[in-house]
């Protein structure tokens, strides 16, 4: 089952001022959040994966490795792990909200603290 991707508007940090992604897989009830990503090859590195409801996730039967970033009620970025190779747990977030996957890759410049938000980017 493939779930729409959400194009508009894109992912920004508004701490610092910077587009995140582009593409957003919204997974926002119980058989959507189960699947996730699992069952794709890759995703592009303008995508994301945005599980609300979260607090943990894991990567048993993925095919690669993903950074993972904990949001609390207000999108703020609360933990980051980097690199969650395939098979393996999170830690439970105790304070996150919602959670957006990403291929592990390109450097993305968010941070503890930062603010996400998903508004019109010029």
């Amino acid at each position: 089952m493939q779930y729409p991707l959400l194009t508009q508007p894109p992912l920004i940090n508004k701490t610092q001022g910077t587009a995140v992604a582009r593409k957003i897989r919204y997974c926002n009830n119980v058989f959507k959040r189960m699947k996730g990503l699992l069952g794709t090859k890759t995703i592009g590195d303008d995508e994301a994966c945005w599980i609300t409801s979260c607090m943990s996730v894991h990567t048993i039967g993925m095919r690669y490795a993903i950074d993972v970033y904990f949001l609390n009620h207000h999108n703020e970025v609360v933990f980051l792990l980097k690199n969650l190779k395939p098979n393996l747990f999170s830690p439970v977030v105790w304070n996150a909200h919602s959670v957006l996957e990403f291929k592990t890759g390109p450097e993305r410049s968010i941070r503890v603290g930062d603010k996400l938000s998903w508004e019109e980017w010029p």
